[in-house]
């Protein structure tokens, strides 16, 4: 077929005039039905962009970050009893800052910082995501949630028995968006959702309010996929090289653990304290037995129980070993923040469920947990 944009040439303009009028109706019909598909599509203009629909780290990130800005609020406006209450609560609305800082996302950040600069608003969510390995839950049901047409987040709480619902709340949608999103992401998320455990069980006991009681974290059992993942941005999992490191350090921890209290079991007389200890025994074991059946399924090294373990002051400071347990549970806090990260999808409730349990015991030993625990701030 002639080519309608070729140059006409002589014989071509005395032979076939006819013919020439209707390739060019023609192909003017031609272009203005592609066009007529395009919709408002023009020549010499560019398609306008439609940015991809939001993965499901998107979704949960941006109802984690309205609701820290919630408890932010909250912490700024609840009236403090005494000194010690108006301490956390201001240690609360501190690390809190840093775990939106954690969920911004680097163009966030720069707008962050230039609205702080110029006095302009400060972003609250974003779109970047990890990509990966699909979810095994990934057709989960979705829920009434703000990122997915359910409705907007709760007004910030008022007062103290909001407050401490409210962490409660928020613990628990860490807990869900833990078994759904992607392994970096989620290990932030089981940070911020670890720290708040902590935080809710530190504040109630000084609020001065008997309504004021922080919620228990959620067990294994009670966390599952709540969600619909959207099929264009699927999360991810974490190298097995670091899924092997992290699970090996936390059975090896929880070997340890179980030890202490063994040996502290045996030297106590006060027979509720040694009750206690011997509880804390069987969960610690029971955890690293099921690490190893973790570790052989998955094909991973398990660690061996050691016969004994060294104990801080060669195992005769009676006060050395006592304090022991709160250094274990920081360590074991951390350890399965970390391991929330690395392990795949259907063990994710198993490591969450047991950093949540580890930061709110610590908080009845009187220890202290960053905000982000097992992260660098400036890192990760």
């Amino acid at each position: 077929m002639p080519d309608p944009a070729a140059p006409i040439t002589a014989s071509r303009r005395t032979a076939a005039p006819a013919r020439r009028t209707v390739l060019l109706l023609g192909a003017s019909a031609a272009v203005g039905g592609v066009l007529g598909g395009c919709g408002p599509v023009r020549l010499g203009q560019p398609a306008p962009y439609t940015p991809p629909p939001e993965g499901i780290d998107d979704l949960y990130r941006a109802d984690l970050l309205a609701a820290l800005t919630d408890i932010e609020t909250a912490t700024g406006t609840i009236r403090a009893p005494h000194p010690e209450a108006a301490m956390l609560l201001g240690e609360l609305a501190i690390a809190v800052v840093e775990q939106r800082a954690a969920l911004l996302t680097g163009a966030e950040t720069e707008a962050s910082e230039s609205a702080s600069d110029g006095g302009g608003a400060t972003a609250s969510s974003g779109t970047a995501t990890s990509s990966g390995t699909a979810s095994p839950t990934g057709d989960a049901g979705a829920t009434g949630s703000a990122s997915d047409g359910g409705g907007s987040p709760a007004a910030a709480p008022s007062d103290a028995p909001g407050l401490l619902q409210a962490l409660g709340d928020l613990v628990v949608l860490c807990a869900e968006a833990c078994v759904q999103c992607s392994g970096s992401f989620a290990r932030v998320v089981a940070a911020i959702g670890a720290h708040l455990t902590w935080s809710a069980a530190r504040l109630a006991p000084v609020l001065a309010d008997p309504a004021a009681t922080a919620p228990a974290p959620p067990a294994e059992d009670a966390i599952a996929p709540t969600r619909r993942i959207p099929a264009s941005d699927p999360p991810s999992v974490a190298a097995k090289t670091d899924y092997e490191a992290m699970l090996q350090q936390a059975q090896g921890d929880e070997w340890y653990a179980g030890y202490v209290q063994e040996v502290r079991a045996a030297r106590t007389v006060d027979e509720t304290a040694r009750a206690a200890a011997l509880d804390a025994v069987t969960t610690h074991r029971d955890r690293a037995e099921r690490l190893r059946g973790i570790a052989e399924a998955d094909g991973i090294a398990a660690v061996a129980e050691e016969p004994v373990y060294a104990l801080p002051g060669g195992g005769l400071d009676q006060a050395a070993l006592d304090a022991e347990p709160l250094a274990i549970a920081q360590g074991l806090a951390v350890d399965w923040v970390a391991l929330t990260g690395a392990v795949p999808f259907e063990r994710r409730a198993f490591a969450v469920a047991t950093a949540l349990a580890e930061a709110h015991g610590l908080a009845a030993l009187g220890g202290v947990l960053p905000a982000l625990p097992s992260l660098d701030p400036q890192g990760d």
